[in-house]
């Protein structure tokens, strides 16, 4: 699975180059993103957010979303809370 969540993904669009907050995300929101060493892209091709079931959505920018982890989430990225769907 791990090589569809890098080049294309979901509904055939395209992974975006980051999802790393800018802008709009607290600072407590951004502790626990750090506590959770949130990571994109992943160092493990075994272990990509678009395969973890914590990942929920995905915005028009590319971005997905998280159950678990606040702000947006790469689907290439990782964090400690990864759990495999499969």
């Amino acid at each position: 699975m791990a090589s569809l969540g890098l080049g294309m993904w979901a509904c055939g669009k395209q992974a975006p180059k980051s999802c790393l907050p800018k802008a709009g995300v607290s600072a407590q929101d951004q502790r626990l993103r750090t506590q959770l060493v949130y990571l994109e892209p992943s160092p493990s091709p075994e272990k990509l957010c678009i395969d973890c079931t914590y990942f929920v959505a995905q915005t028009d920018e590319g971005c997905g979303a998280c159950s678990s982890v606040p702000g947006p989430i790469h689907p290439g990225g990782t964090c400690l809370l990864f759990r495999s769907k499969v």
